[in-house]
């Protein structure tokens, strides 16, 4: 039986000093979403912070735990990143992913350069609030290269699959789910 519940996967990837990578897109059963604050006009044939990481979200445990930004953390052009609104702004825009229990997503994330690499990690806050603790770990498959972060690509993007589990429950406003693919480093 298909759910209604929803998933947002956002541009949470990188835990360490710089960002350099977005996420691009996020499908699930039906639809499409992308990163938080990602910007779909940005230059993605360079590997420098201006413009190419302007969108990439940084996400530092130090500041979460000073509680400066939440777990979704904040980017280079737009700051903190305010998880109402953006939730908000994806659902007007039509870019929400339509989700059911043990669905496999397959997110594109764009690795600016060395230190976007993976592999990448996976939770879900089945409330949407990002708040800190309860999120479920996610399995991800087909990772993208690197070790500790690093690897030699570049200027590239990359399909991770991210399973969902059978007893997905959304409890957010309008059934929604949130996604946070990150990047390992810490």
């Amino acid at each position: 039986m298909y759910s209604s519940s929803f998933l947002l996967a956002l541009a949470a990837t990188i835990s360490a000093v710089s960002a350099h990578g977005a996420i691009l897109k996020a499908v699930g059963d039906s639809g499409a979403s992308q990163g938080f604050l990602v910007d779909q006009t940005l230059a993605r044939n360079c590997t420098t912070i201006s413009p190419c990481q302007q969108d990439s979200v940084i996400i530092r445990d130090a500041e979460i735990t000073q509680n400066i930004v939440n777990e979704c953390g904040r980017t280079e052009i737009n700051g903190n990143i305010d998880v109402g609104e953006q939730t908000e702004n994806e659902l007007a825009a039509g870019r929400m992913t339509q989700v059911s229990g043990g669905t496999v997503m397959k997110v594109t994330i764009h690795q600016v350069n060395a230190d976007g690499a993976g592999p990448y990690e996976c939770d879900l806050d089945q409330t949407s609030n990002a708040g800190p603790g309860g999120n479920i770990p996610l399995k991800v498959t087909n990772n993208i290269p690197g070790e500790n972060g690093i690897s030699q690509a570049k200027e590239q993007d990359f399909t991770i699959n991210v399973e969902l589990p059978q007893n997905l429950n959304c409890i957010g406003g309008t059934l929604l789910c949130l996604s946070h693919p990150r990047h390992s480093i810490n």
